[in-house]
Parts: C-alpha cells; sequence; structure tokens
C-alpha cells in the first residue's frame, strides 16, 4: 500500500492485472551477408560479423614427426596401421651390409647344419631404419611388409673339396626358424703340378621375397667345414634388405 508519513493509506501500490494484450510481429533474424557484414531484412548494418584479427601467439615447441608422432602411435596398434593404410610408411627398411673386412661364423646352429654369420658393424653401407645387430646378426623388422632378401659369401680359400653352402632363416612370431632359400653345392680344389686351382666358383648367392611381421627375424647361414674355408674380408661376401611393400 501507499504510506504518507507513516501512515498506510490502504490504497495498494500495485493495480489490478490488466488484460493481455496483442501479439507483436515477428522479428527479423540477421544473416551474414555477401561482404560479411550482418544484414536485417536485406538491409546492411555495416557492421561486421568478424571481428578484429587477434595477436600474433606464442611458438609452439618443435616437433619431430618421425620420431615423435609416428613412434608414439605406433604403441598404439590399430590406429597406426590405420594410418599406415592412408600416409604409408616413412621409415622402410633399405640396408646393404659388406664383409669387406671379414664376418664372423656365430657359434649358433640354424638348420641343416648351417650356422649364424654376422656382417661387421664397420661393413654397414646403409641402414635406414637401424634394424641389423651385427653383434648376433639378426636383422628385425619394425613394420610389416614385404621384402626383398639377398645375401652371398665368398668362400676365399677352399683347400680341399668340400660343401659350401649360404641361406636365408626367418624366426616367426612364434620363435619358429625356417630356412626360406639356399644357395650349396660341392666346392672342387684340385692340384695340378704345384698349383692348387678351384674347379668350381667360389662365391654362393640365394635371393628371397618374404611377407614379414613387425618383430619377425631374418638371419644368414653358412655351412662349411672350417678346417677347409678361410672367412677372411672380401667384396663379394654382402647382404641387402629391401622393403618393397
Amino acid at each position: 500500500n501507499w504510506e504518507i508519513d507513516g501512515t498506510d493509506t490502504g490504497i495498494a501500490a500495485k493495480g489490478d492485472k490488466g488484460a493481455n494484450g496483442t501479439n507483436g510481429a515477428n522479428g527479423a533474424t540477421p544473416v551474414i551477408g555477401g561482404n560479411g557484414n550482418w544484414e536485417i531484412n536485406g538491409v546492411d548494418t555495416e557492421i561486421s560479423a568478424t571481428g578484429p584479427q587477434g595477436e600474433q601467439g606464442l611458438p609452439g615447441d618443435p616437433v619431430d614427426v618421425v620420431t615423435t608422432v609416428v613412434t608414439d602411435i605406433t604403441n598404439q596398434g590399430d590406429i597406426y596401421k590405420e594410418i599406415i593404410k592412408i600416409y604409408g610408411n616413412p621409415l622402410k627398411s633399405f640396408l646393404n651390409y659388406k664383409g669387406s673386412t671379414g664376418f664372423t661364423l656365430l657359434n649358433v646352429a640354424l638348420l641343416n647344419g648351417y650356422k649364424v654369420v654376422s656382417f661387421p658393424a664397420s661393413g654397414k653401407e646403409f641402414d635406414e631404419n637401424n634394424e641389423y645387430d651385427a653383434n648376433n646378426g639378426t636383422f628385425t623388422a619394425k613394420q610389416d611388409g614385404i621384402y626383398n632378401i639377398f645375401v652371398q659369401a665368398d668362400s676365399k680359400g677352399l683347400v680341399s673339396a668340400s660343401e659350401f653352402g649360404v641361406g636365408i632363416f626367418k624366426t616367426d612370431e612364434n620363435n619358429t626358424t625356417s630356412l626360406l632359400a639356399e644357395e650349396q653345392f660341392l666346392s672342387v680344389n684340385v692340384r695340378v703340378l704345384t698349383l692348387n686351382l678351384d674347379v668350381s666358383p667360389p662365391t654362393r648367392a640365394t635371393q628371397t621375397l618374404v611377407r614379414l611381421k613387425a618383430g619377425e627375424k631374418i638371419r644368414f647361414g653358412v655351412k662349411v667345414p672350417l678346417v677347409s674355408i678361410n672367412l677372411a674380408g672380401s667384396t663379394q661376401t654382402y647382404f641387402t634388405i629391401h622393403q618393397v611393400k
């Protein structure tokens, strides 16, 4: 109620509720015109719908795409495989190792009388993905793919008839080793007067195309009686691995 000098007049300050008014006309929805300004009912308001450009942000930290992004997502399995399907693998395998300074026949048996041969780290011509371990003579694939593999060994000094061979071996994800390819035959050396003559080629070479999963291994084997062969350095002893897919 209204009060005057603290006295209630008995008259309400709020009147009775009035009748509902008539509905107003529909409003207009602003739209962005072809010039980038807001328009209302086709009229340019001359007010830009885009605000002014902000200040330049601070530079972000540098990222090595290969070693950081690709390496990190490799551990996520299927995500990495899907990215590889779209963009291809930036880390394909290309290797070339030579035995020019000698190579080592390790005391590690494979199959059919072969032993593992290791090429020296000093013989590396290139290994784009760092997949070959010269300490144990093992190539370990870092990604699924199809690989072209070639190996050649030079007997360099047979002194008697002996069997000499070279082979390519795969160890799969179940740790099962299999012989993929080999070349071996008898090396014959004959003596004519005071000369020792080789009547068979001194080199053995073999090649194969194989599908590998990441983590599967390739090793090279040599079959030879140690008393009959010199594992000295030779430019004719080398291997190459080329990932073709």
